[in-house]
């Protein structure tokens, strides 16, 4: 949240802040089914503002097959695997609809997430966010 310069001898070196509002639901269509749209929206000075649109769908809270859309840049499709309680691996392809996509075939991600503090009883509904 605070600017700062890098290079003090010179202007060109200078963090600018950055902004993000997130905001998404979980939309229960079956006992077994849940669909969970998103959107995130990014905002930097001096900058054009940019969204990203997200749906994903979560199949006995176990597995999860998604897609996003990045307004003007890309879109890319994800799956995620709930392995255990605490435990979830993902996996996500973007792909570019710029420019970039003669010299780039994607870029691939993968994900490891571990729930820390998951014995207490406070928390019983799944993670989605």
């Amino acid at each position: 949240m605070l600017t700062n310069k890098i290079n003090e001898q010179s202007d060109e070196s200078v963090l600018t802040r950055h902004f993000y509002l997130t905001a998404g639901t979980v939309i229960g269509i079956s006992p077994s089914v849940k669909l969970k749209p998103s959107v995130l929206l990014r905002a930097v000075q001096g900058g054009p503002m940019s969204f990203d649109v997200n749906l994903n769908c979560w199949i006995i809270d176990r597995i999860g097959i998604g897609a996003s859309y990045r307004y003007g840049d890309g879109v890319l499709g994800m799956l995620e695997i709930q392995a255990s309680p605490r435990f979830r691996i993902g996996y996500a392809y973007d792909m570019a609809l710029t420019d970039i996509r003669g010299y780039s075939s994607g870029t691939h991600e993968a994900m490891l997430r571990y729930e820390f503090g998951f014995d207490k009883k406070k928390v019983i509904s799944p993670r989605y966010f």
